[in-house]
């Protein structure tokens, strides 16, 4: 079966997570991420400026390694940070990363 690439950018520090009720979906997403993970490193200055209006200042970052590593997805509990964002990253909500998961895993197995 194919893996679905999933990108873990490093962090120096650790975020913070709150829990909510969106949570229920945290055990799939753990199984997803265990099964196809490729950690990668922080991005460059350069890389970060480039996007210096497509998010959060703090979560610049992120997406700057998600662009560069070419991710299709990044999920986040909080998605307005990701705001505009960029065309080639879809950002998503734990649980909606799993129903997408989910539906090509059942596209990929009724080819």
């Amino acid at each position: 079966m194919n893996c679905i690439p999933i990108a873990i950018i490093k962090r120096k520090k650790p975020p913070n997570i709150v829990c909510t009720g969106q949570v229920r979906a945290l055990p799939a997403l753990h199984m997803l991420v265990s099964r196809c993970l490729h950690v990668v490193s922080d991005p460059t200055e350069a890389e970060i400026r480039a996007l210096s209006k497509a998010a959060d200042p703090k979560d610049l970052p992120i997406l700057a390694a998600a662009v560069r590593e070419g991710c299709v997805y990044l999920t986040t509990y909080n998605v307005r940070l990701f705001q505009p964002g960029v065309e080639s990253v879809t950002v998503l909500k734990p649980g909606g990363l799993v129903q997408r998961v989910r539906y090509l895993l059942a596209q990929m197995s009724s080819e």
